[in-house]
């Protein structure tokens, strides 16, 4: 009886961490992604709110994907991030500021653009100072 408690216990807690495995890549964190810069003002929060701006295509920003994706899921409750995908500017609308490259992070401060953070370090930098 004792083996099987302790085969079932086992069984459970196998089960439960592949269940909440965390996400490795951006496409795994797809509950996060946003369609356009028009779907900000639906999600947006008070508080620290970060918009992340990359190009599945971009060699730099598959440089730092394994960083980003390790920094958001240590975050906590801290702050508040979404992804968009670089596809047809015309049809995601209009930034807060004229997009010079990506990847780019678009920091809102209580649901005001604060500034945009360009580059590989600097993305990275800025998101472990948080």
């Amino acid at each position: 009886m004792k083996k099987i408690s302790i085969m079932i216990a086992l069984l459970f807690v196998l089960t439960t961490s592949a269940c909440t495995t965390k996400p490795k890549t951006y496409a795994e964190l797809e509950s996060l992604h946003l369609e356009g810069w028009y779907d900000v003002d639906t999600v947006i929060t008070d508080g620290l709110f970060l918009v992340f701006y990359y190009s599945p295509r971009c060699p730099d920003c598959k440089s730092i994907e394994t960083d980003f994706v390790e920094i958001i899921n240590r975050r906590g409750n801290r702050y508040e991030v979404y992804l968009m995908i670089s596809m047809d500017v015309e049809k995601q609308g209009t930034p807060p500021v004229t997009l010079r490259g990506v990847p780019a992070l678009f920091v809102y401060q209580d649901k005001v653009f604060i500034e945009m953070i360009l580059g590989t370090v600097q993305v990275i930098d800025y998101l472990e100072s948080l």
